[in-house]
Formats: C-alpha cells, structure tokens, sequence
C-alpha cells in the first residue's frame, strides 16, 4: 500500500471526518487507518473531545503575526517524524474548530428568538380601495375593477385592465395607487403594467398606479429594490423617494431608501439614470456609480463601486468587502428583522470582506463571524447585542 503522505492524511481526514468523500474512497480511507496502527491512534486521538477541544484554547491563543514572520523565514526540510507531528497539530487544530462549530448552543445565545410570526407573514398587496391579499394565497389570476393579478412563485404579474396606451396628462392624485408590501427575511418581484421589473428585499413598500398615465411612469419606493426598467424614451421611468427623484428610461439599477436611513444610495448597473434633488439639481449617472445623497444636509456625492456588493441580496447573499460592522449588521438586522445593539461604539467600525449566505437561521450566520473574528453575538428577544470576545 502506498505511504501516505501527513499532510495528505490530514487533508483526507478532514474530508472523510466530514462525510465529503465517494462511499468507495471512504472505505479505502478505512482500511488504510486499519493496515497502519499509528495512523488507527491518531484517527481515534482526534476524535477525542478533550483533544479537540483543547487545540481549540491553543487556535484561540495564535498569534497571526508572529506567525506570519516565521512562514517567511527561509524553509526548513523537516524531519519525518516531525512532519507528522507538524500534521497532526495541523489537525488537531482543524479539529478543534470543527468541534467549536459543532458544539451545543449555550442557553445565553438564544439565536431562535426571532419572531415566528416574521416567518409565517407573506408579501401582500394592498388594493386602492383598502382591500388587502396575501400573496402566498393567490394561486390563481384575479382580477380586480382596474388590475389583472397573476402570482406564480415568487412574481406577481400585474396588468392594467383599462391600459392607457399613449400617455396623456393626468395628476398623480387622480391615480389608483396600489402597494407592495415584503415583510422580514423574503424578496419578491413584481411585474409593472409597463413590463418592468421590480424586486423588493425585505421590509419594503413598493407604491404604484393602476396604468401609468401623464409624462413619467411613476412608482413610490420605501426600502430597497433593484429594477430592471422597460424601456419608454416617450415616457421615462421615475421612483419617487423621500427628498430624491431617480429617473431612467430603459436600464437596471438598485436603489436603497428605507425610512430609518439618513443616506439613500443608488447603484446604476447598466444605462442611465437621473437624479433630481428637492432643490431641483440633477445628476447623471453612469454603469458601475452610485450616488449617495444625505437627506439630512442634502449632498450628493457619486463614486465608482462594484455594483455586485450591493446587488448580491437578490441572490440571497450578504456581500461585502473592507465593509464595516455596523453596515453588515444593518442588512443583517434587516433580513431577521433584529435590532442591533453594540456594547462598545468601537466595535461598529471592525471591517470584514466575504460572502455570507443569507442562511434561514441568524446563527448560521452570526456563526460565521464569531469564527472570522474576535466578535460575540448574542441574542436577547429581538435584539442582537454585540461585544468583543
């Protein structure tokens, strides 16, 4: 049988000890741990909790940079037997943070307090005359004095029954207006009378008319939404926020605007869009800008960004990059529907580059952080509360 190399043993114990590994080259693993009596002793001391768990004090007490000057000194051929030891710290390390991430949850982090009843609301439309519909009930095409509802899985399709064809001059007060409503930890897409494409992230109010009528097609917008807009050069598109007008003929952009947030950004993908300040100021935008306006002091600032950092939430990804803290536990906040609390002030300004996936449980993810930093999380009802290890 073929001499295994240590740092190959650990790669494939890894594997095995984590079930990543063909049925076939598990039990080849298996009888290569029963051939070789060391190799039995190590796979069963890793095994062993009190082992993992104290390479877990030792990974908690490494000192990266000292480590980082000694991976830079001159490399050393060690000796056979001290590869293996070398292998096995190596493991017995690895082990010890899967045993961490493996571990019983202590009763003080109470990561399922979140509110059930955010999970068992659904996204719902709120009709011009009051009426209200759930849309996890609408399985089938309803239609309404002014509007065709057609909901299938994840997109409501909405039509006007009277479609205006030319677009004529009409106040937006006469308007039917109808609104969108998508609770905590869900997305969901509407499709606008005119073809565009609207997708609202979680805590989001999308407001809009039966038919677009007058020289804009316009819709209301509280919270964040990426739109992929029809295009209309006789009639541009307009989202109405609160101090901010942002107008586009056919293009893809994101917008974020929740009623807490002084600072409302708009990130363009592709094509162009104008923004109109309430003192009436405009600014263009072009692919990869995004525009940060301040509704408090009313400035405007526009800077180069990657647009896929803030349009990763359409594919159910917290993304960021050199991002602080306290912005990342905003959106998390958000997606639960948490309030977030920070022990220390300082802590908000801890920046972290990844990708997280917007999990079903917070655990999962505040899990992946306590892992990646020196960060504790706790959850007290709807509260997150946050403090240095």
């Amino acid at each position: 049988m073929k001499k295994m190399d240590p740092f190959d043993f650990a790669a494939t114990w890894m594997a095995y000890r984590q079930g990543q590994m063909t049925a076939e080259a598990a039990n080849a693993f298996e009888a290569e741990l029963a051939a070789d009596p060391r190799l039995k002793a190590l796979h069963e001391a890793l095994l062993d909790p009190t082992i993992s768990n104290e390479a877990l004090l030792d990974l908690t007490r490494y000192d990266v940079e000292t480590a980082y000057r000694r991976c830079c000194r001159p490399a050393l051929t060690l000796r056979p037997y001290k590869r293996w030891g070398t292998a096995a710290a190596v493991l017995l390390l690895i082990a010890g943070t899967v045993a961490y991430v493996a571990r019983p949850v202590p009763e003080r982090q109470v990561f399922t307090a979140v509110d059930s009843t955010l999970w068992e609301d659904a996204p719902r439309i709120t009709l011009s005359d009051g009426k209200t519909i759930l849309l996890d009930t609408l399985t089938h095409v309803q239609t309404t004095p002014d509007l065709r509802l057609d909901n299938q899985a994840g997109l409501l399709n909405v039509e006007s029954v009277n479609n205006v064809k030319e677009p004529t001059k009409e106040p937006s007060n006469t308007r039917q207006w109808h609104r969108l409503d998508v609770p905590f930890a869900q997305h969901y897409s509407l499709r606008l009378p005119d073809g565009t494409l609207a997708t609202l992230h979680a805590g989001s109010t999308l407001e809009f008319p039966s038919h677009f009528q007058g020289e804009f097609r316009e819709v209301r917008l509280i919270g964040e939404a990426y739109f992929e807009v029809a295009s209309n050069k006789a009639q541009p598109f307009v989202v109405t926020l609160k101090g901010l007008r942002v107008t586009a003929l056919g293009t893809a952009f994101n917008i974020q605007a929740y009623a807490d947030d002084d600072l409302l950004q708009t990130t363009l993908i592709h094509g162009k869009v104008a923004l109109e300040d309430s003192t009436g100021k405009i600014n263009y935008l072009q692919p990869g800008q995004q525009a940060n306006y301040s509704r408090h002091s009313g400035d405007l600032s526009v800077k180069t960004v990657d647009p896929t950092l803030y349009t990763a939430w359409k594919d159910d990804y917290f993304y960021f990059q050199g991002t602080s803290l306290e912005t990342i536990m905003q959106q998390v906040g958000r997606w639960y529907g948490l309030d977030i609390l920070y022990l220390n002030a300082r802590n908000k300004h801890t920046k972290y580059t990844g990708k997280i996936k917007m999990y079903p449980t917070v655990e999962a993810v505040l899990t992946k952080f306590e892992l990646a930093g020196d960060m504790d999380f706790e959850i007290d009802e709807r509260c997150i509360r946050i403090k240095r290890k």
